[in-house]
């Protein structure tokens, strides 16, 4: 049984324990890669802020998280009127496409190509209101809980899945606001605490290199997911993942130096050394990230057509297991390389008829499939057993020994 379908048993006829579970599955998805970034863009933002002492960082912080409860509550209130899930809407490559666009534009920042600013006329009024700070903090908060969207993916679909059962705005706006809560715990603790951090000199620009780089190694992984040729080129190879590595810590170590020793000479040297650093960074932790992620071609007999493999599996009298997948959908290539290609998987996986359903183009009849088995987002691999009683479901990566339990469940 998948993870959204057992929050979703766990909170139905318990309010006080959903609106718990809901808090603590927010608190989980702050500490989720998708964060980390937006933790140290908090840091740096609040930190070189106006805040005068740790109350007005507090309420910051607490304007951030607002921001977060405002994106995931309205969440909630359309779940419960429309019933629409949150993994469909994660599955769609127009807006994994806008994420990384934003983490692009993010970076530039980072790397102090423009400084977001309001014109002065707004600055001036908002100023009167209580200053800029607490508008920047509140669109800060809006847009981390996009940016932090597939991390949340799991832990809210099976609220959701309840609220939209449910059909009911009100329940689905408390849940996802005690979600949005829990998510926003860390930051609150980390804005209100940034303005102890020294708020000044070069460190603070190599800090924010590094960001950079890591959010544009980040955009990187959601265009890898979106776009399918780009995957194409990072070849699936040990010598291309450690050739990554080792240019990434050079380039790491270019940046440490041009913050610390050659700034201090000919800034056309410091310039120099700063690009290629970033360059280096960047290049090379994403060709030995997705070098490591690309899957090699699979020995494994797929079928593509749905009623011809039930059929088959039918008259053989053999298990099923049935792979959502799309072109765009990132972590279903990494469940298919890691696990599916795993030597002790691929045996086991002989003994059943595997079919992979292609959900790139997300077609009404995909949807009418999706709808069928109850999957509410990618990635999504159901197995069931020979009598075609589902035994079991993943909607997030597995390890080969942790997928290798749930076949063990076929009879």
């Amino acid at each position: 049984m998948d993870f959204a379908q057992n929050i979703t048993e766990l909170i139905q006829g318990n309010m006080p324990l959903a609106f718990g579970v809901a808090f603590l599955s927010g608190f989980i998805t702050s500490l989720t890669p998708c964060v980390y970034p937006v933790i140290g863009i908090t840091v740096a933002v609040f930190g070189a802020s106006e805040a005068k002492s740790k109350l007005h960082a507090l309420s910051l912080s607490a304007t951030f998280v607002a921001g977060l409860a405002i994106m995931y509550t309205s969440l909630g209130v359309v779940a419960g009127l429309t019933g629409m899930l949150f993994g469909s809407l994660m599955s769609n490559p127009w807006l994994i496409g806008v994420i990384a666009v934003l983490f692009i534009v993010l970076s530039l920042g980072m790397f102090g190509v423009y400084e977001m600013q309001l014109p002065s006329a707004i600055r001036n009024r908002l100023g009167r209101a209580g200053g800029v700070g607490y508008l920047g903090a509140l669109v800060m908060g809006l847009v981390s809980g996009v940016v932090a969207a597939p991390c949340a993916g799991p832990m809210v679909s099976g609220i959701l899945v309840y609220v939209g059962t449910v059909r009911s705005p009100v329940l689905g706006g408390f849940l996802l606001f005690a979600y949005s809560i829990g998510m926003g715990l860390l930051f609150l603790v980390v804005g209100t605490f940034a303005m102890s951090l020294p708020k000044s000199g070069k460190w603070l620009d190599g800090v924010k290199d590094i960001l950079g780089s890591i959010l544009l190694v980040v955009a990187a992984y959601f265009l890898w997911g979106a776009i399918g040729p780009l995957r194409e080129l990072f070849p699936s190879s040990d010598i291309f993942m450690w050739v990554g590595i080792a240019a990434a810590v050079v380039g790491l170590g270019l940046i440490v130096a041009s913050h610390t020793t050659f700034y201090k000479g000919k800034r056309a040297v410091y310039l120099a050394a700063r690009t290629i650093a970033l360059v280096l960074l960047v290049a090379g932790a994403s060709t030995g990230i997705y070098s490591l992620l690309k899957e090699e071609p699979s020995a494994l007999e797929w079928r593509s057509d749905l009623e011809a493999g039930l059929a088959e599996a039918e008259a053989a009298g053999k298990p099923v297991m049935i792979d959502f997948t799309a072109e765009w959908c990132a972590a279903c290539h990494e469940i298919e390389k890691m696990t599916f290609n795993d030597p002790k998987v691929s045996r086991v996986l002989a003994g059943f008829v595997i079919i992979q359903l292609d959900m790139t183009e997300n077609s009404d009849e995909d949807e009418v499939i999706m709808k069928r088995y109850g999957v509410t987002g990618l990635p999504a691999v159901i197995v069931f057993n020979a009598k075609g009683k589902e035994v079991g479901r993943i909607n997030e990566f597995k390890k080969p020994a942790e997928f290798l339990e749930i076949l063990g469940k076929v009879e």
